[in-house]
């Protein structure tokens, strides 16, 4: 699958520690960070709460929180879950690809490359 590098955000102004691995799924409805991230966000407002299936298995109710990311210098806002059994971070369409004229993925390279507006962003 492909993966971006960055560097989540809270409040505009606060870097996590470190850079992370992000799998691009653009059939995720929202993106999702995992239990490296629950205490970052603990003083964080809940904005909502969403619904997640993975697959087949039960539905579960996560909290929302209104995030950051920086992906290559650029800074890009999304909302995103936090599931304290997921294994890996993910991105995905409402509030990040969504964003953007064009997502060009490639599975063989696991690249990913981002376009708004004609011009090549990331």
């Amino acid at each position: 699958m492909p993966i971006i590098t960055g560097i989540i955000v809270k409040n505009k102004n606060i870097d996590f520690d470190t850079t992370d691995i992000f799998l691009v799924d653009s059939g995720a409805a929202i993106s999702l960070l995992n239990s490296k991230y629950s205490s970052f966000f603990s003083d964080s407002e809940i904005i909502g709460y969403q619904s997640v299936q993975y697959g087949t298995g039960p539905k579960k109710k996560l909290p929302l929180y209104n995030v950051g990311i920086k992906v290559q210098g650029h800074y890009f806002d999304l909302i995103a879950a936090i599931d304290n059994d997921l294994p890996y971070l993910l991105i995905g369409n409402y509030s990040f690809l969504d964003q953007f004229d064009n997502v060009i993925m490639c599975p063989k390279t696991q690249m990913t490359v981002f376009t708004k507006e004609g011009k090549r962003n990331v």
